[in-house]
């Protein structure tokens, strides 16, 4: 069994980090601020109120007794935490709401898991410090916000609003606040998907279902109800299956191409699920040896947003359900129809591949844990524009068999989004005067999210890719139309274009991918009659490219 002391030495060794991030001046108007791009460059007018969830890993440091430890029962941790309480008060929006991004955004997101880290700290105050006091104003104006609005497209957030209004009950005795926290819960239910997933703008993600894993089972261990538990289970069952022989995790092939998993709520469900016990042991060797995304190459933002449930899960009380096998370690053929993803696992590889997102793919080749990543057919147009067909899209024709996957369709067109001066001074007016507005600043949140996430239009190029697997060959076979608007072709890469903060950070699994690039003559070169490109590649048992041909002419 893995020790839980990685979750504590992963912490221990970005705590410096950590505490570098906040204002510790006490003469300072943003004394306790943890937002340094705020407080110290003051390149941003509008601090990331989620930073200031360091409140609660700054606290559990305080707490936790072990030799290792040199933040323990130290002062200055403790005044750090309770200054990074007193800056959240202090840019708390009159409606009880928070801003992460802009101002004036009123963000569901930082009102709710903010709330969850302050309710908790309180929490833990109480029950260590013996002090009953919190700041009840600030906290009941931000759980009124909460219980007027809801979030439909991203539901982690919506588990997060739950635990944190469960936390207000807790502390205030107000039923009012545990019936709202239920009826978050009771929507969650009844949006998980049969597979066991919840939707993550069109499929599932697997950092963000582990997020909710861990909200959830948190919710469940204060308050046990009915149903949840199944719910729990459903979903680590469908996240193991996204675990790598080379002990990643997640990916491309997922809607918000997260590669990280929330560590508590595994911990907490361990004892009565013996998948989420291997997947505990998984999560601890995975960070002590570094090799999944996690706190030693997360950015500061998600440093200061995750250290806290770490420290959670090492102080979890340790269980010793016997672990089930992972499916990595198993030989089948699995696939879930309602969000296309097929994972196969022979002998010598682990393949995932998502067909919604145009047959976007990772596999780990089990001798030699070697990576083969392909974020789909992507190019560039003679226009200079750039196209995927690794986006996600349900009217991709999808067709799954034994042996074999099939998805076709048009890629689309990508889109490259920088702040310019003129989008960040027309942004801030609008959020200054009409964004000021709840059902304003909504509206524009909502835009600016189709703009960045959601909306793609098509490209003129359609496309083909079929996947055969073999006991010792994985074959990709990809076709494209109008080759003489390609300028060039990119495969087997691991690109990202949908905006999503938790991702496109690196893991040493990444030195693996080797890119292929396909020039325009190569394209047009013994075109056939219907004039569409095709490549085809031959990996072996090892991961090793052993044929690669372009329109039947054999280039390895």
């Amino acid at each position: 069994m893995e020790s839980k002391n990685a979750y504590l030495m992963s912490v221990l060794k970005q705590t410096p980090r950590l505490l570098g991030l906040q204002d510790r001046n006490v003469m300072s108007k943003t004394y306790g601020c943890f937002d340094r791009q705020y407080w110290h460059y003051n390149i941003c007018d509008t601090p990331a109120a989620r930073c200031q969830e360091s409140c609660l890993t700054l606290l559990l440091l305080y707490l936790i007794d072990n030799e290792l430890n040199v933040y323990r029962k130290n002062n200055n941790i403790l005044a750090y935490s309770r200054a990074a309480i007193e800056f959240w008060k202090k840019i708390q929006n009159k409606n009880g709401s928070f801003n992460e991004w802009y101002p004036n955004e009123s963000s569901f997101v930082a009102s709710a898991f903010t709330l969850y880290a302050v309710t908790e700290y309180f929490l833990l105050v109480k029950k260590f410090l013996d002090d009953e006091s919190y700041p009840e104003e600030e906290i009941i104006k931000t759980a009124e916000f909460l219980i007027n609005k809801d979030e439909g497209r991203v539901l982690n957030q919506q588990s997060g609003a739950a635990i944190a209004l469960y936390n207000v009950y807790l502390l205030t005795g107000k039923t009012k606040y545990k019936e709202a926290s239920e009826e978050k819960i009771e929507f969650i239910c009844r949006n998980q998907k049969g597979e066991g997933w919840f939707d993550e703008y069109g499929g599932p993600d697997i950092g963000y279902l582990s997020l909710m894993i861990d909200y959830l089972s948190k919710y469940f261990q204060k308050n046990p109800l009915k149903d949840l538990a199944d719910v729990i289970n459903k979903a680590v069952d469908f996240i193991s299956y996204f675990l790598f022989p080379d002990f990643s995790a997640g990916g491309i092939f997922s809607s918000r191409n997260t590669e990280y998993l929330i560590p508590h709520g595994f911990e907490i469900i361990s004892g009565k699920n013996a998948r989420a016990s291997a997947i505990k042991e998984f999560i601890r060797k995975a960070i002590k040896d570094e090799r999944m995304v996690s706190l030693y190459n997360f950015d500061d933002r998600y440093l200061s947003y995750i250290a806290y449930t770490y420290l959670q899960a090492y102080l979890e009380e340790e269980s010793f359900l016997n672990a089930s096998h992972l499916p990595y370690e198993e030989i089948f053929d699995e696939y879930f129809d309602d969000c296309g993803i097929k994972v196969y696992s022979n002998r010598h590889y682990y393949l995932i591949t998502n067909l919604k997102k145009g047959g976007t793919f990772k596999a780990v080749f089990k001798s030699n844990e070697k990576s083969l990543i392909d974020s789909g057919i992507m190019g560039i147009d003679k226009n200079g524009e750039a196209f995927s067909s690794g986006v996600l899209n349900n009217d991709f024709k999808c067709i799954e068999s034994s042996g074999k996957i099939e998805t076709s369709g048009k890629c689309r067109m990508l889109k490259s989004n920088t702040m310019s001066p003129e989008k960040n001074i027309a942004l801030r007016i609008f959020q200054l005067t009409a964004g000021r507005s709840e059902r304003v600043g909504l509206f524009m949140k909502e835009k600016l999210r189709d703009k960045l996430i959601t909306s793609y239009n098509d490209s003129s190029i359609s496309f083909n890719r079929e996947i055969s697997t073999e006991e010792n060959f994985l074959i990709v076979r990809d076709e494209v139309s109008n080759p003489e608007n390609i300028g060039i072709l990119f495969l087997a890469d691991k690109s990202s274009d949908i905006y999503v903060p938790s991702s496109r950070y690196f893991i040493n699994g990444d030195l693996s991918i080797n890119p292929i690039t396909i020039e325009s003559d190569l394209l047009m070169s013994n075109l056939s009659v219907s004039k569409r490109s095709v490549v085809v590649r031959k990996y072996d048992f090892k991961g090793d490219l052993v044929k690669f041909a372009v329109n039947g002419k054999e280039i390895i």
